[in-house]
């Protein structure tokens, strides 16, 4: 994960990063629009057989009863599209909230350098991050140790 602002990634590449690791929202993002689309196929060619279904039901022959049946299909498609689509829809979310956590996990502080930070009295300088520590910090939050010339008494700026 990047720890500072300039190398953060947009929204849209964290997301694409997250549905690789991911790849079971792109499973039910598939089953959805199948389902959907596999349902209304079959529903426009024999969707016909719906129409006429009022009518005497024990007149069909055997190709409206085939029609029929394929019609019943594309129903249990569209209930099977309800699950695969709540799905599709919990990924993504979980995928956002992964956002809002990596956003809220970056460390938005200028850049050291730009600051003119000195130790005082009771403080000592990290050589490598330039952050300016407690006298009783023995180790700087960069995992930088104290210098071991410098006495926690009497740690300063050089």
């Amino acid at each position: 994960m990047p720890s500072d602002i300039n190398s953060m990634m947009t929204k849209s590449e964290f997301l694409s990063d997250y549905y690789k690791r991911k790849p079971w929202y792109y499973i039910f993002l598939l089953l959805t629009l199948g389902c959907v689309a596999a349902a209304a196929f079959l529903l426009i060619l024999n969707g016909e057989v719906l129409v006429n279904i009022g009518k005497n039901f024990s007149s069909f022959d055997s190709v409206k009863m085939v029609k029929f049946a394929w019609c019943v299909v594309a129903g249990v498609l569209i209930i099977l599209t309800v699950p695969c689509f709540i799905l599709t829809k919990r990924f993504n979310s979980k995928a956002v909230d992964a956002y809002s956590k990596y956003l809220s996990g970056l460390e938005m502080k200028p850049d050291i350098s730009e600051e003119n930070l000195t130790a005082g009295e009771n403080e000592w300088k990290c050589k490598v991050c330039g952050r300016v520590n407690a006298n009783y910090v023995g180790t700087c939050a960069c995992k930088e140790a104290r210098p071991a010339g410098i006495s926690p008494s009497i740690a300063k700026d050089d």
